[in-house]
Parts: C-alpha cells; sequence; structure tokens
C-alpha cells in the first residue's frame, strides 16, 4: 500500500500462498544491523520537511536509508497468506518497512496488517498501568532508561549539563548515554564532537 500498511491505498495485489519454511528463511537474512528505508509517510525529515507531509501533499519524495538493528525476530503464527512476527529491535526501525521488506525476500506484496508494542526500551506491557485504574503508580524516569549504559559525573559536570553545556571528551557512541550524579539521573547525553551533550535534563 502506499502508507506500507492497511490504512493506505493499494499498489499492488494479488494471491499469495506462503511456505512455513521459506518464511522462517526469509526472516533469517533479517537479523543483525542493515539499511532500512523509511516509509514516504513516516515523520522522517527530508530536505527540511517530514515525509509524510510531502507524500500527503503529493510531492515525490525519496527518504534516505538508516542504520537499523534487529535483535530477535521470531515466527509467532503462518498462514498462507499472513504471517504474526516478535520483533526486537533498535530505536528508530520502521516495522511497516520491516513487513515490506519481508514480502520482497518472499516476492509477495506485503504491507504491515497489526502492530502491538510491548516494550520500549526497559519499559514494557506488562508494568504498565490502564488508563480505567484508580491509581496510576508513579515511576522515575529513570527506569525507563536503566538499559542505556551511564557515566559518572561530579558536582562540577552536573551543572555544565544543567545549562546546556557540553562536558569532558568522548568518543562516539550511537546510543544516548545516561549522566549520573552518584544515584541520581541529571540527564541523558550524546557523543558529538568530541564531548558528551545533554539532549535531555531531568534534574535542575
Amino acid at each position: 500500500t502506499t502508507t506500507a500498511d492497511a490504512a493506505g491505498d493499494v499498489l499492488e495485489e494479488r494471491p499469495v500462498e506462503l511456505g512455513e519454511t521459506a518464511v522462517r528463511e526469509a526472516l533469517r537474512h533479517f537479523a543483525g544491523e542493515m539499511a532500512q528505508v523509511p516509509p514516504a509517510y513516516s515523520a522522517v525529515h527530508v530536505g527540511g520537511r517530514r515525509a509524510y507531509e510531502m507524500a500527503r501533499a503529493g510531492i515525490p519524495v525519496e527518504v534516505p536509508a538508516r542504520t537499523v538493528r534487529i535483535d530477535a525476530l521470531e515466527l509467532l503464527r503462518w498462514t498462507p497468506e499472513s504471517v504474526l512476527v516478535r520483533v526486537a529491535c533498535s530505536a528508530g526501525t520502521y516495522i511497516r518497512s520491516l513487513a515490506v521488506d519481508l514480502g520482497r525476500a518472499l516476492d509477495v506484496p506485503a504491507n504491515l496488517a497489526f502492530l502491538l508494542r510491548t516494550r520500549a526500551g526497559a519499559a514494557g506491557i506488562a508494568e504498565a498501568d490502564r488508563l480505567t485504574d484508580p491509581v496510576w503508580r508513579p515511576i522515575p524516569p529513570g527506569e525507563f532508561l536503566r538499559h542505556l549504559p551511564a557515566i559518572a559525573i561530579d558536582e562540577a559536570e552536573a551543572a555544565a549539563l544543567r545549562q546546556g553545556k557540553p562536558i569532558r571528551e568522548a568518543n562516539a557512541v550511537d546510543e544516548p548515554v545516561r549522566a549520573m550524579l552518584d544515584e541520581e539521573l541529571v540527564a541523558v547525553v550524546r557523543a558529538e564532537q568530541g564531548a558528551f551533550w545533554p539532549k535531555t535534563v531531568l534534574a535542575v
């Protein structure tokens, strides 16, 4: 479809009969790091504009590929016309694109029909409160970020981060890092231009 999910206009439709062995074999090729092209209907910036804004306006948009990581793929259910897969992946991975790419690997047209996010970082659906629950449990922001690597900082570095300033020399890393003052999460930082720059300051 135009949007790579069930909401878009159909681009191609034909009968398919997926074999379980072929599906399992195709899934094996999507493990690890790979280049993935996000859908045209996505929030990715292209030339200073959101890709979906251009797509909705009928403007042709070429979204550049980005490196994503698939940590695990598990085939949960299979029929000759559909598959249900559990995916563990890096941030920035588009499951719609994964569905389309899996279809290409199987030489069939495909789109995403259903998506349920069961975990984001350290926060899992099993620990979630329902909107109808009378009392919600307050959860410190650091609990959701404990899966990220951490660096220990001192008072002077904490003060610098609170002012939006970079701290210490740093080698480039692909993921955000927690800046910890003892047991307190001060900020989430990224290694850029040879230093750790604050991206989100949580302690003021």
